[in-house]
Parts: C-alpha cells; sequence; structure tokens
C-alpha cells in the first residue's frame, strides 16, 4: 500500500511539474516577444458602490448616443462643469473611457490613452470618462493625477450606469469607439487598437 501511495504522489508531482514547465516556457516566449498580455479587473458587486443619484431621466433603449448625452453637465479635472454639447461638437469620434483609479490595469492604461489624446483631440476623437471610482474625490484625484483634458461623467449620475448597460461593461478598463454622428459602435476594443496601431488607428475608425 505505501509503494503505491508513493508511487501515486510521484506520478503527481512529475504531471504538475510538467504543466508548470509548459507554462514557464509560455511566459518566457511571451517575454521574449515583447507581447502585451492585456487584463482587465471585473466590475464585481463589491467595486459597483450604489451612486448618488442626479435623477436625470434616461433611456437605454435609445439608439442615438448623443440622446443619452442629451442636457448632461460633464466636469474636468479643475471641476468646472461645461455641457456635453460644447464639448462634443466638433467630434466625428467618441470614445467612452470606463476605468477607475482602484485598478491597477487602468492605471497603466491612462497614460497611454493621455498621449494618444494629444494628436486623437486634434483630428475629430473626443473621450468621455465613465467613473467606477468609489467616491466624486476619487475620481476627480485620479483625473488630476493622470488624466488628459477630457472630460467626464459625474461621480453619481445615472447615465454612467446607464452607458456600463449599453454597452455591456463587465471589466475595466474598456474604451468603446463610437461614431458621433450615426451613434453606432465603432468597437469595443478601442484599447487594443490604441496599443497595437497608436494614432494610426484614427484613419481605422474612421473608415469604419
Amino acid at each position: 500500500m505505501l509503494s503505491n501511495w508513493i508511487h501515486d504522489s510521484m506520478r503527481h508531482l512529475c504531471t504538475s511539474y510538467s504543466y508548470l514547465s509548459q507554462i514557464s516556457a509560455v511566459l518566457s516566449n511571451i517575454s521574449k516577444r515583447n507581447e502585451q498580455i492585456l487584463i482587465e479587473f471585473p466590475l464585481s458587486s463589491s467595486t459597483r458602490r450604489k451612486p448618488v443619484r442626479y435623477h436625470h431621466k434616461i433611456s437605454t433603449k435609445t439608439h442615438k448616443i448623443m440622446d443619452l448625452l442629451a442636457n448632461v453637465q460633464l466636469i474636468k479635472a479643475d471641476g468646472s462643469e461645461h455641457s456635453a454639447d460644447s464639448i462634443l461638437g466638433k467630434a466625428e469620434i467618441i470614445c467612452f473611457y470606463f476605468s477607475a483609479h482602484w485598478c491597477p490595469p487602468c492605471r497603466a492604461f491612462t497614460p497611454v490613452l493621455k498621449d494618444f489624446y494629444e494628436e486623437a483631440a486634434e483630428q475629430g476623437v473626443e473621450i468621455i470618462f465613465v467613473s467606477s471610482d468609489r467616491s466624486l474625490e476619487d475620481q476627480i484625484s485620479y483625473m488630476k493625477s493622470s488624466h488628459g483634458n477630457w472630460a467626464a461623467i459625474k461621480f453619481g449620475n445615472d447615465i454612467a450606469p446607464a452607458l456600463k448597460k449599453k454597452f455591456e461593461i463587465s471589466g475595466i478598463p474598456a474604451l468603446i469607439v463610437i461614431n458621433k454622428k450615426t451613434g453606432s459602435i465603432i468597437t469595443k476594443q478601442g484599447r487594443n487598437d490604441i496599443q497595437s496601431k497608436g494614432p494610426g488607428c484614427i484613419d481605422m475608425w474612421k473608415s469604419q
């Protein structure tokens, strides 16, 4: 019996070692190719804090994204408020950036998005930050520390969960790219596009 137990234990150890060796080889190959591994944090019930209600009437059935943003006041990092129309007036493409400071992959991607925005803003691309932070103070602090000069939906506004529902956001960071004129989704993989193509993805978005 003892010999059988030793035999089975050794077999399991060898199998485990084989799996670990395979995983190590895959990670080694990824490192050599310098590939990026895209990670996102799931929006679990524990991270979806109940927002303060601003009683903004919303229909998630609308097909026009600008209908969702009608009469919405967006905020900048300095706390100033601006109408969505004034922010998005000349934009051809709207990118909704779902993110939060507590999320490490978000903190890693936000500086990349900031660099992208410096060129994209001149090509008719506008970004709106949709926060999953835990308070207005956290949202503003995050915007001040690492965001570009884009606007955000104020923490607690009902439009934020409505957009998350409309675009089926289950994890962050996520960047949803929208054709402003038609309201159609160009891609839900905006983050991937920016990290792989940089500003070169703008022409690709506009052609779709």
